[in-house]
């Protein structure tokens, strides 16, 4: 999950490099005029009472992000590069898995072409993205990469004839298409350092003008409320539909959440903070009074410091901590039973 975080964050300056592989989405903004995207699941209004004002969305640094992700996506994330790379993780956990193989290969190129290590100049991002039967779709805002040297990196691009992206410029979009398909992707800087990218059919400058201009996912009163349970300014958030197969061993013991969502902050070790939005408080409290009993052996077995559950409302809340001494020992029995158990639990999709 983290390696995907790291590379969705920085898809907008990798693929302006050499690659025939698919690119992967302060003040009060109007609301879109478009209003038939799908929105989280929301209780339905009751006619005689009068509809509550929109949810205020906490002051955060990455609150203003809320409004240009898609309120139909499926997984939101936001990471803290810069806060990662500053964690003990990164060296010995984080950067053999994220720095390796093709993803390397491509940071090294973009380097040695552009003069610019986006590891170094991107500081944080948010993505909001759906599944779609031509791929991944959605938006992403970048913050930390300037403006001026990635507009002369796209200049030197568009001169490589042996670039296997299509870099073309329409007013304030960069819009890069794949030259044997994939997925288009455009990008568009609202700021000297801060960028709002578009993958997919909206990956044009008509489709980055509505995004940067609308509500998003600031007007889903479901999510604002989720959004506003969470310590954002940590390492990682996200949030995920239930819905997503990875969750499909949750249904078989009988626990369906509409989403689930959390923080983990990496800054010392591991402490993280997963919730389960469920149908009811019962259904939460009944849950983990069943899970409690379990978690126990569990926490001795992974060598975790600590792993409970708790329901706080309707949402079933796991915590995890895990000290910088135990984390070795911690992915090494992770990664045991993950092997014992054949991948039987799947992963992101």
């Amino acid at each position: 999950m983290v390696r995907r975080l790291i590379v969705a964050g920085l898809l907008f300056v990798t693929a302006c490099s050499k690659s025939d592989a698919p690119a992967e989405k302060k003040s009060p903004i109007p609301r879109p005029a478009d209003t038939t995207a799908e929105k989280p699941a929301e209780p339905p209004a009751d006619p005689a009472v009068a509809p509550l004002p929109p949810a205020k969305v906490k002051q955060a640094t990455n609150s203003d992000d809320l409004g240009k992700l898609p309120i139909d996506s499926d997984m939101v994330l936001g990471v803290n590069i810069a806060a990662v790379q500053g964690s003990p993780l990164w060296k010995d956990f984080i950067a053999p898995r994220v720095l390796s193989g093709d993803v390397a290969a491509k940071l090294d190129e973009f380097k040695q072409k552009c003069g610019i290590d986006p590891l170094a100049v991107v500081k944080s991002a948010s993505v909001g993205l759906k599944d779609t039967p031509n791929g991944k779709e959605g938006a992403i805002v970048v913050h930390g990469p300037d403006k001026a040297k990635l507009a002369a990196c796209a200049e030197k691009m568009k001169a490589d004839k042996d670039a296997k992206v299509e870099i073309t410029q329409d007013g304030d979009a960069t819009i890069l298409k794949p030259k044997t398909g994939g997925v288009a992707v455009a990008y568009q800087f609202i700021s000297d350092n801060d960028a709002v990218v578009a993958i997919g059919s909206k990956a044009n400058a008509a489709g980055l003008k509505a995004i940067i201009g609308g509500r998003g996912l600031a007007a889903s009163g479901v999510f604002v409320d989720m959004y506003n349970r969470l310590d954002t300014e940590k390492s990682l958030w996200m949030l995920m539909n239930g819905k997503n197969p990875m969750f499909k061993p949750l249904a078989m013991a009988g626990i369906k959440p509409s989403h689930v969502y959390g923080v983990l902050d990496a800054s010392d070790g591991i402490n993280l903070e997963l919730r389960m939005r469920l149908a009811s408080q019962d259904q939460a409290t009944q849950s983990a009074t069943m899970m409690k009993t379990q978690l126990g052996p569990a926490a001795g077995m992974l060598k975790m410091d600590k792993l409970d559950v708790v329901a706080d409302g309707q949402d079933l809340k796991f915590v995890m901590v895990v000290s910088k001494a135990n984390l070795g020992p911690m992915l090494s029995a992770m990664q045991g039973l993950a092997g014992s158990m054949g991948g039987a639990m799947g992963g992101p999709q």
